[in-house]
């Protein structure tokens, strides 16, 4: 069954927040032998993504691994183009394998990196293109595994690239034998990277769970202020009686970041596809808009290996969870300190001032909304003077967009967090809010958090 098609389309930050889910289509997408897809990027992608070249894994008749190019009109029917990228002849370091490819489109240049093997077990090799069909390789990888006790002792690859500004930014898996993370490494040349963060990987298999064993190939996708990362995962190898990555489970899952170079953090609700219960599936994703607005993770059938699927993000409108921003850990602070589960301020020697402010969000939705401060004072007995001032202030604009004022007696209770709701019209994404706490210096006051739902 195709997913329905929204009149307005959910956004990463809807599904960040539980509002939103990937819905699974059952149909096979492109052809048989197309899966492991990568799509052309670029600086100047916006609204849709270039399906006109995209890349897939392909498999030659020697046995060997080579980049197929193939081209769709709307991201269902794909047209194979065969193989775009082989590997090297064998005094070659590429010469049995040169695929798992990323391309990205900077000006008239077509940029591809490989994971490459053969005089390794796996390093990153560059090529480029004038047309983004024929290439031309460079000699020898642009970045090679380190060897010795090191997370990516065995092998690198699975890379994907990303240009902003005048950097680049290369993810990849490091493998030592048993785990696989991701890692970065950044330049204004392609043939000249530093690892970022200090050589070690920014995003790691969790602890325990459903990504216990593999962080691998993934695709990056930038909305408002945020850089969202889908990628696949799988169990530890401890967990198959054989230990091999082809007997594991295997999902996808989404990270975030307000930078490229982290930090990343995993969305706490878990894996967004079905997974399999042992085997691969449901793994290689890639971010897909198509010209509708709609956005895709495309992924590998977990039925025939060799071929694509993917699923949409959609609402789920029977879900109204509100948007909860931890004051001492999402907003920002003029005065006060950490206190338990809050943030505080007393009397002396603070004066009055913004106890909180920020974080600055987009993810508000438009329309009538309430702000749900929770605050806690110390005494309620004394003069009724005013203790705080919150409001939602959109910062984009610079307008006020709801006020209140909360005086001593507002609090029935003492040293008891309480709740003081605040309505709001949202003017919607592209706008940073604000939901500010000003403090008079009357009283001792704590902030647990604020959120926001519609009203």
């Amino acid at each position: 069954m195709e997913p329905r098609r929204l009149l307005s389309q959910s956004t990463l930050a809807d599904l960040w927040h539980g509002r939103a889910v990937f819905q699974e289509d059952t149909r096979a997408i492109g052809f048989k032998g197309e899966h492991f897809l990568s799509l052309t990027r670029d600086s100047l992608e916006l609204k849709s993504t270039n399906l006109k070249n995209t890349y897939y894994i392909r498999h030659l008749p020697d046995g060997r691994l080579g980049t197929g190019i193939a081209h769709s009109d709307d991201g269902i029917l794909f047209v194979d183009g065969g193989t775009t990228l082989g590997p090297g002849n064998m005094s070659n370091w590429d010469h049995r394998m040169a695929s798992f490819s990323s391309v990205w489109k900077e000006e008239s240049t077509w940029y591809m990196v490989y994971e490459g093997t053969g005089g390794s077990a796996g390093d990153i090799g560059l090529a480029s293109s004038v047309d983004g069909v024929s290439w031309v390789k460079e000699a020898n990888p642009i970045l090679k595994h380190t060897e010795g006790k090191n997370w990516e002792r065995i092998n690198i690859g699975t890379p994907c690239l990303y240009h902003e500004g005048d950097t680049w930014y290369l993810f990849y898996h490091g493998f030592d034998g048993h785990d696989l993370n991701v890692g970065l490494a950044t330049g204004r040349d392609l043939s000249h990277l530093t690892r970022a963060n200090g050589g070690q990987p920014i995003l790691s298999p969790s602890t325990l769970g459903w990504d216990d064993g593999t962080i691998g190939k993934r695709s990056i996708l930038k909305e408002n202020e945020h850089y969202y990362m889908v990628y696949e995962g799988s169990r530890d190898l401890n967990t198959a009686a054989n230990k091999r990555f082809d007997t594991v489970s295997w999902n996808t899952g989404i990270a975030r970041a307000t930078s490229l170079v982290g930090p990343w953090e995993k969305l706490q609700s878990g894996p967004v596809l079905t997974g399999t219960p042992r085997g691969f599936g449901y793994d290689g994703p890639e971010w897909v808009r198509t010209p509708d607005g709609n956005l895709y993770i495309y992924f590998r059938d977990p039925v025939n290996l060799d071929s694509t699927r993917r699923a949409t993000l959609v609402a789920r409108p029977e879900v109204n969870l509100p948007l909860v921003f931890e004051a001492e850990t999402d907003l920002r602070h003029n005065l006060g300190m950490r206190e338990g589960d809050g943030w505080s301020t007393r009397t002396a020697p603070n004066r009055s001032g913004f106890l909180s402010y920020g974080p600055y969000t987009r993810d508000i939705p438009v329309g009538r909304q309430v702000a749900v401060f929770r605050l806690m004072i110390d005494k309620i007995a004394g003069k009724n003077s005013a203790v705080a001032t919150v409001d939602v202030y959109d910062a984009s604009s610079r307008k006020v967009l709801g006020s209140r004022i909360i005086r001593r007696k507002d609090f029935s209770v003492a040293n008891r967090y309480l709740d003081f709701n605040l309505a709001f019209q949202a003017p919607g994404s592209g706008h940073q809010l604000e939901f500010r706490v000003y403090w008079h210096a009357t009283a001792y006051i704590r902030q647990d958090k604020v959120q926001t739902l519609p009203s």
